[in-house]
């Protein structure tokens, strides 16, 4: 994606409000839902496979693994 691109979508979502989280996807994502105590995380993955143990994708299951709270993982 062409960088301004990125950085117009940045402003669009910080003109809204929204909080930019910089860092590792995985962590992030676990450092956000334990500081708002969520009781269940629901993320999407769009990996693609027919076997079980490699559904989710690399960011699902680092958080996954790492999380305390219960993961809804919806596929695309």
């Amino acid at each position: 994606m062409n960088l301004l691109i990125v950085e117009e979508k940045i402003r669009l979502c910080k003109q809204a409000g929204l909080k930019i989280q910089n860092g590792k996807s995985a962590e992030e994502i676990i450092k956000v839902s334990e500081e708002m105590n969520v009781d269940l995380l629901v993320m999407a993955s769009s990996k693609k496979s027919s076997l079980v143990s490699r559904i989710v994708g690399s960011t699902a299951r680092r958080v996954i693994d790492n999380i305390k709270n219960s993961v809804l993982i919806v596929r695309e």
